[in-house]
C-alpha cells in the first residue's frame, strides 16, 4: 500500500499550487459530505454556500472514475476536480478553482446575477469576484492538473485521460424555470404568437407611436399559468423580469447600445423587487416596452452613421481583447483606411484613441466593482504593461489610477 501524504506536506502542495495557478484549494469527504478550505482566495463569492451546497451535491452524485476530472456548474466557472486514492492522500477530492475560460463581460456578469436571482445588496461583490477570477484555457488548467496529480501521488495523468463535465443535473431547475418563465410570459402575451413577433419587432425598430397603439388594445390578460404556485406576487415579479430581459435584448438587437440596455433593465428589475405587493404585471411591461422603444427610437436618431455605430459595438463588447483597427475594419467589412477616415471625420478623433478611451471608462467600472489591483487591471484590458496603463488613463482623466481611486472610491 502506498503510503498516505502527510497534512503538512499536503498543504505545502497546495500553497505551490495556489501561487502559481491564483486558484484556491478545497477539500471533500464525500463520505461525510464535508468540505473545507485548505488554501483560501483572496475574494470570496458571497453566493458561497449556494455554490457550497450545489457542489457537495454534484460531487455526491458523479462518479468519478478518472484521477481528473473538470468541472463547471454553470459554464462560467470551471474547476480541478483530483481524485487520487484514498490510501495516498487524506482527503478523497481535492477542488482547485475557478478560473474562467473566457473573457468576463457586462453580459455575463447580467446574465449570472438573473440566472441565480442574486440580491441587489450582493451585485458589487458578485461583479469583483468574477472580475478577479483567473483567466486559463482548457490546455492551461489541464496541465495544472497534470501537475498537481503529479505533486501528490507521484504518477503522470495523460491529457487525454482528463475529462470534461460541463452539462450538470443542478443547472437544470434553473433552466427549466427560466424555459417556464419564457413561455408563461408569452402566455400573457398571445395565443397565436402574433403579439411577442410584433412587439419585438416594433422595439428593435423603435417605432414607438405604433407600438403605443398596440399596447393600448392589448386587453387586461388574466388566468395566465403560473411559475411561483404558492407565491402569486413572486410569479408576477418572475414573469415580469423575464419581459424585462427580453424587451432589452429585442433592444439591444435594434442597435440600443448594451450599457444602456443593461442599465434600464436593472433599474425596472429592481423596481418590480422593491414592490412588496407587486400586482401590476400588465402596466409594468407595457411600460417596459415602451421605454425600450422609445431609447432604440434615439439611438438611431444618433448623429453617427450606422458603421460608425457597428464600430462603437464592437469595440465595447471586446473590450477585454487587443483590438487593432484592421480586426475592427473585417468586422464591419471595410477597409482599413477608409473605416479610419470616416471614424475621425465623424467622432473627430481616430479609432485608436476611442478604443483607450474605452478601455480606461471600464478600468474605473473594474475598479469600482473589484479589489483587482492596477496591474491586473491592466492585464485584463489588454494594454502593454502596467506603465503604459498609468499614462493613458493619467492623459485621459489627469490623475493616476491610484489617485482615482482614492478620491472616488476609498473616500
Amino acid at each position: 500500500m502506498e503510503k498516505m501524504i502527510h497534512e503538512d506536506e499536503l498543504l505545502y502542495v497546495c500553497e505551490m499550487m495556489q501561487h502559481y495557478s491564483k486558484m484556491p484549494i478545497y477539500s471533500i469527504d464525500l463520505v461525510e459530505g464535508t468540505f473545507r478550505s485548505l488554501v483560501s482566495s483572496t475574494i470570496e463569492n458571497p453566493l458561497q454556500d449556494k455554490w457550497l451546497e450545489d457542489m457537495l451535491r454534484h460531487c455526491a452524485e458523479k462518479d468519478f472514475d478518472v484521477p481528473i476530472t473538470v468541472v463547471t456548474l454553470n459554464n462560467v466557472e470551471y474547476y480541478l476536480c483530483i481524485r487520487a486514492w484514498e490510501s495516498m492522500i487524506k482527503d478523497h477530492i481535492l477542488l482547485l478553482g475557478p478560473c474562467v475560460f473566457d473573457k468576463i463581460t457586462k453580459a455575463v456578469i447580467y446574465d449570472y446575477m438573473i440566472k441565480n436571482k442574486v440580491p441587489r445588496q450582493l451585485e458589487e461583490k458578485l461583479r469583483g469576484y468574477l472580475l478577479s477570477l483567473p483567466l486559463y484555457n482548457k490546455w492551461t488548467l489541464s496541465r495544472f492538473g497534470q501537475m498537481f496529480y503529479y505533486l501528490l501521488v507521484r504518477e503522470r495523468v495523460e491529457l487525454t485521460d482528463i475529462q470534461y463535465i460541463t452539462s450538470f443535473s443542478s443547472d437544470t431547475d434553473s433552466e427549466l424555470e427560466q424555459q417556464a418563465s419564457h413561455q408563461k410570459m408569452e402566455g400573457f402575451l398571445h395565443h397565436d404568437n402574433k403579439y411577442e413577433n410584433i412587439i419585438r419587432k416594433l422595439i428593435q425598430e423603435g417605432r414607438l407611436d405604433a407600438l403605443e397603439k398596440l399596447m393600448a388594445s392589448v386587453p387586461e390578460l388574466q388566468g395566465s399559468g403560473t411559475v411561483a404556485r404558492n407565491n402569486p406576487v413572486r410569479n408576477e415579479k418572475n414573469l415580469a423580469i423575464v419581459c424585462v430581459t427580453l424587451a432589452s435584448r429585442a433592444a439591444m438587437d435594434g442597435g440600443l447600445h448594451s450599457e444602456i440596455a443593461y442599465t434600464l433593465s436593472d433599474m425596472f428589475i429592481q423596481q418590480i423587487e422593491s414592490d412588496q405587493n407587486f400586482n401590476t404585471f400588465v402596466e409594468t411591461i407595457k411600460k417596459v416596452f415602451k421605454e425600450y422603444a422609445k431609447q432604440v427610437m434615439q439611438a438611431k436618431e444618433h448623429r453617427y452613421s450606422k458603421v460608425v455605430f457597428k464600430v462603437e459595438q464592437f469595440i465595447y463588447n471586446n473590450l477585454y481583447q487587443k483590438l487593432s483597427v484592421l480586426d475592427i475594419a473585417n468586422n464591419v467589412g471595410l477597409s482599413s483606411d477608409y473605416l479610419s477616415k470616416q471614424f475621425k471625420k465623424e467622432t473627430g478623433m481616430t479609432i485608436v484613441e476611442y478604443i483607450l478611451q474605452e478601455k480606461i471608462k471600464e478600468a474605473k467600472n473594474i475598479m469600482y466593482y473589484s479589489n483587482l489591483s492596477i496591474s491586473e487591471i491592466s492585464n485584463h484590458l489588454q494594454f502593454y504593461d502596467e506603465s503604459h496603463f498609468i499614462r493613458v488613463f493619467k492623459r485621459i482623466c489627469g490623475i493616476t489610477p491610484k489617485q482615482y481611486k482614492l478620491q472616488n472610491i476609498n473616500s
